[in-house]
């Protein structure tokens, strides 16, 4: 199982991601405060776990920002819109 943080432009953006990532079966969705140190966007993320890889390219609409894989406490991009 792997630990994940999306960061977004909308607070609409967090919500259809959650509805999509439950759709999806994630486990343990939570919405949080962004870290600072990822983004300032909408202030509003999500961390989830997955059991089975998803294709975040499919999952991610234009509201998404970034997705992480957080290992050992560190982010590590796995998607990024911004560029």
């Amino acid at each position: 199982m792997k630990d994940y943080l999306a960061s977004f432009y909308t607070h609409f953006g967090v919500l259809s991601f959650k509805a999509r990532l439950e759709a999806n079966a994630a486990l343990e969705i939570k919405q949080i405060a962004t870290p600072r140190e990822l983004s300032v966007a909408c202030g509003t993320a999500l961390s989830f776990r997955l059991a089975k890889p998803l294709d975040f390219s499919e999952l991610a609409d234009l509201d998404t920002e970034a997705i992480y894989e957080v290992i050992d406490g560190k982010y590590v991009v796995v998607f990024d819109q911004r560029n």
